[in-house]
């Protein structure tokens, strides 16, 4: 009779273990990640494409304290199929009138407009007449935290034009300690954390799901660690299997 129980309950143990193990879910997958530890091997896996950037004392720094900046992760190190992920970066401010900008969904060649050859109207120029054909995709998001020192919110540019979308400023400010960033894209879902506390949670109705990521600043002199991408469906997508795009030609520009 022990032996019956004992095997009975081996049998059921064995087989919770089994199922707990196969209804799981899958360990979620890390797309992309950069602590900056390696300045060469960091400078590869970024393109910037407005700043002073420099990858120092275990950081990416940002040294411009006038303009509008951006960099983004480069062609080698993003894959167009990542459409839902969770991105996750330190940032921490130094000095300036602002604070930082977190960029996602990014689908935007960040090209000038013909015949400006100012790389500061890369962000936010107006579009002209006839600049972009219709079918062509310029859309981008990002959080702006403690613009002039008291607020955040979220900017929806879509075709050069970059209004705050509504509902997302909060009293945030920063200082020049670090803050956490996180941020959930999924489908047309966005969540945004700030220090492990959600600000907003809303839809993006422009239709765009995917799109890389990036940091930046305007006015303002900071530094960025601990990046992280990490997939929501539980796959990985090699680097090398990458859609061909024209970022990769831009990340001499500095």
């Amino acid at each position: 009779m022990k032996a019956f129980l004992s095997a009975l309950f081996t049998l059921a143990f064995g087989g919770a273990v089994m199922l707990t193990i196969v209804c799981s879910p899958s360990t979620a997958q890390i797309l992309f990640e950069d602590n900056f530890s390696k300045g060469k091997a960091s400078e590869a896996k970024w393109a910037f494409l407005q700043g002073d950037w420099k990858v120092q004392g275990g950081a990416l720094k940002q040294n411009d304290p006038d303009s509008g900046t951006i960099a983004v992760i480069s062609d080698d190190f993003w894959d167009d199929t990542w459409s839902e992920y969770i991105f996750e970066v330190t940032a921490r401010k130094f000095r300036g009138k602002n604070g930082v900008r977190i960029f996602w969904r990014i689908n935007d060649n960040m090209q000038p407009a013909p015949g400006r050859d100012d790389p500061k109207q890369l962000l936010l120029d107006k579009p002209v007449k006839g600049r972009l054909a219709e079918e062509q995709s310029r859309i981008k998001f990002w959080w702006e935290i403690g613009w002039e020192n008291k607020s955040s919110f979220v900017v929806s540019d879509v075709r050069g034009v970059a209004p705050t979308k509504k509902g997302t400023e909060t009293k945030h400010k920063m200082g020049n300690e670090p803050v956490h960033v996180k941020i959930i894209n999924q489908g047309n879902l966005m969540t945004l954390f700030l220090d492990g506390e959600m600000i907003f949670d809303g839809k993006d109705l422009n239709g765009n799901k995917g799109g890389r990521v990036g940091v930046g600043t305007l006015g303002t002199t900071a530094e960025f660690d601990n990046v992280f991408v990490t997939g929501l469906r539980g796959r990985s997508v090699e680097p090398g299997d990458k859609l061909t795009t024209t970022w990769g030609s831009l990340k001499v520009l500095r």
